[in-house]
């Protein structure tokens, strides 16, 4: 399944939906930064990841992020 999650994740980081994702160094998990209309859209996107399906992910969250600072904020 991991080859199938990479690509689907590399296919949303092409149009922008995904700003960044990876592994934690300690393996226990990962980050997924998406940006997305509302929480609705987002969860079919992430029940579109084929780890989803597969029951590869076991739990995960949604936290709204209110980004203020750094270098992927535009004007």
């Amino acid at each position: 399944m991991r080859p199938a999650h990479r690509e689907y994740i590399a296919s949303l980081a092409e149009k922008g939906v995904v700003l960044a994702a990876g592994p934690y160094a300690d393996d226990t998990g990962a980050l997924i930064i998406y940006e997305a209309a509302d929480e609705a859209t987002l969860k079919e996107i992430i029940s579109a990841d084929p780890y989803t399906p597969a029951n590869v992910v076991t739990k995960w969250e949604i936290r709204v992020w209110n980004a203020l600072l750094g270098s992927w904020l535009t004007d």
